[in-house]
């Protein structure tokens, strides 16, 4: 099984209706949408970070888990801000090596 967007699965059903689509409840929702966001960040490593289609299929799958989790984009953006206030940002490209 697949999770897929809704106007793939409507195309589906009506090229071929040997195909069963599946209602899940939240829980395994939730696990497939784990699924497809480790596929969509594959397809992203597989197009060498240049694909912005592939950007966008990543942001949808992880606001969607956002939402299933009742947080919406602009809180998590907030919450980025904050953060890059008070860190800093990634994009210095600081990189340490740990010493154990």
């Amino acid at each position: 099984m697949k999770l897929v967007r809704d106007r793939v699965a409507d195309r589906i059903k009506s090229e071929d209706e040997t195909k069963i689509s599946v209602v899940c409840n939240n829980q395994e929702f939730f696990d497939f949408l784990k699924l497809k966001l480790a596929e969509e960040l594959t397809e992203l490593k597989n197009s060498k970070y240049s694909d912005p289609e592939e950007y966008a299929d990543v942001l949808e799958v992880l606001e969607t888990l956002m939402e299933i989790k009742g947080f919406d984009l602009y809180t998590i953006l907030k919450i980025k801000h904050d953060k890059q206030a008070k860190e800093g940002s990634l994009r210095g490209g600081n990189i340490y090596k740990i010493k154990k």
